[in-house]
């Protein structure tokens, strides 16, 4: 930490000396960081390695954030410029510049804000005229001031104050990692740069976001750790997390996807009945579809039954295991396992992604064989939810794709 500080005057110092100062604010947006942890305490005490020194800030935050607590609930700003003061004691000063700078890390723009929103959102539920002065006269760095200021927390505070991430009934278990499109439709229609004409790609992002933070909401943890607890990999939570960020911020449309997602919330926390994701996923983790299934599926579709690439039982067996698991069918083990051994063109991602839903056309083979399959993957859904053997019948599937019976309601799949 000292030498960062060293290195930084040293620069500042070199550049000077040969002519006009580059402004860094790196000073300026330390302290400034410094305020804001100690308005939002306890919520950054992650940012403290030390159990005593973080009790010392405990002890130290108490009296600050009972007066700017009563001070903004008098809008007066008689004990604020004592509050803004640095502590006496330099154990305090040395531990809060600490915080400070870990709360900065590398000043990234995506890192930042997602380190930074749980402090800047809980010191404008305590002082929100006391943050607005501290931001508004601080002279910071562009990205500090977009991770700050660009959240909209005054919409937040609109709509409804947040649950304690202890308060909601379902666990990251209960979240489909890819949720329904439903969802989109029913709680998103005002997050205007995700519209139906937006691709695939893009509503992808936006699905994925949504059970990412769904986690966040009830673990506190970030968007990695998230997509590890939804059975994807560390980084496509980081990725999603800076490629939504990155749109929504520009769109200054992050407080839509927030409001959209507290609805989700809500919805889930009203339901008797929840689907544990989890369970679906470690049960069919090993699961392959017999080949026989997959030559009744096939069963009377023209086109279907002789191509040799169809009698490959990976695509049926990662179809059906996205439908049941609630997630994208590029997590499938043998999805991955493809993409390593570098398959020859078309590898078995493109052939499953024949399959998705947006892409067939209705009426045709490929499309009846679709619903089969989801028929399909239905009769395993409930066999996991019931924690009973494995077992479908094609038969049945293919029985209820040509009939148009409609068996019970997939799980999630649809919102009354």
């Amino acid at each position: 930490m000292q030498q960062a500080i060293n290195d930084k005057l040293l620069t500042r110092q070199a550049t000077g000396a040969t002519g006009a100062i580059q402004p860094d604010y790196y000073f300026s947006d330390l302290i400034t960081a410094t305020h804001l942890i100690k308005f939002s305490w306890p919520a950054g005490r992650y940012l403290v390695d030390s159990e005593i020194l973080a009790a010392l800030m405990d002890a130290y935050t108490e009296s600050t954030i009972l007066a700017i607590t009563e001070d903004s609930g008098q809008r007066s700003q008689s004990n604020f410029i004592g509050q803004k003061a640095a502590p006496g004691d330099p154990i305090l000063c040395g531990t809060l510049i600490l915080a400070a700078n870990n709360l900065m890390g590398d000043r990234e723009l995506s890192s930042l804000t997602e380190r930074m929103e749980p402090l800047v959102f809980e010191a404008y539920q305590r002082a929100p005229n006391h943050v607005g002065t501290i931001l508004r006269q601080s002279t910071v760095s562009r990205n500090f001031n977009k991770a700050a200021t660009r959240l909209s927390y005054n919409f937040r505070a609109r709509t409804r104050l947040r649950k304690s991430r202890h308060a909601y009934h379902f666990q990251p278990n209960h979240i489909p990692p890819f949720p329904p499109q439903d969802w989109i439709h029913k709680f998103f229609t005002e997050l205007s740069i995700f519209s139906d004409s937006s691709g695939y790609l893009a509503q992808s992002v936006l699905r994925r976001s949504v059970s990412l933070q769904l986690a966040h909401l009830v673990t506190g943890r970030n968007w990695s750790r998230c997509g590890a607890m939804l059975g994807m990999s560390s980084t496509a939570g980081s990725r999603a997390y800076g490629t939504l960020r990155a749109k929504l911020l520009n769109a200054d449309q992050w407080p839509v996807f927030e409001s959209g997602v507290l609805q989700v919330a809500d919805y889930l926390d009203a339901q008797t009945h929840l689907v544990d994701f989890g369970l679906r996923r470690d049960t069919m983790h090993n699961w392959v579809m017999p080949q026989q299934h997959w030559v009744e599926l096939r069963d009377g579709l023209r086109h279907m039954t002789s191509a040799r690439a169809q009698m490959d039982v990976r695509i049926p067996t990662v179809v059906v295991w996205a439908e049941v698991s609630q997630t994208e069918s590029w997590h499938h083990p043998l999805v991955l396992e493809s993409r390593r051994a570098k398959e020859a063109a078309p590898g078995l991602s493109s052939r499953v992604g024949r399959y998705r839903p947006d892409v067939l056309v209705e009426g045709t083979p490929m499309s009846h064989l679709r619903r089969r399959l989801d028929h399909y993957a239905q009769q395993l859904a409930e066999a996991c939810d019931q924690q009973l053997p494995l077992s479908a019948l094609a038969s049945r599937a293919v029985e209820e794709e040509r009939t148009g019976f409609t068996s019970a309601q997939r799980s999630l799949s649809t919102i009354d």
